[in-house]
């Protein structure tokens, strides 16, 4: 499951999800533009499923 939120709520959500018992993770941001995955410490780009 993916939960999006305003970067300004990720602490906040993630500290609610523990309290309920769920483990969260912050996997990163969404951006504007061209639909594509971007695993940026490692430069992998991915297209979308489909492509």
């Amino acid at each position: 499951m993916i939960i999006a939120v305003p970067l300004m709520a990720v602490e906040r959500i993630i500290s609610i999800g523990e309290k309920s018992n769920y483990h969260l993770i912050d996997l990163g941001i969404v951006e504007e533009g061209e639909r594509k995955v971007i695993f940026e410490p490692e430069d992998i780009t991915l297209p979308p499923p489909g492509d």
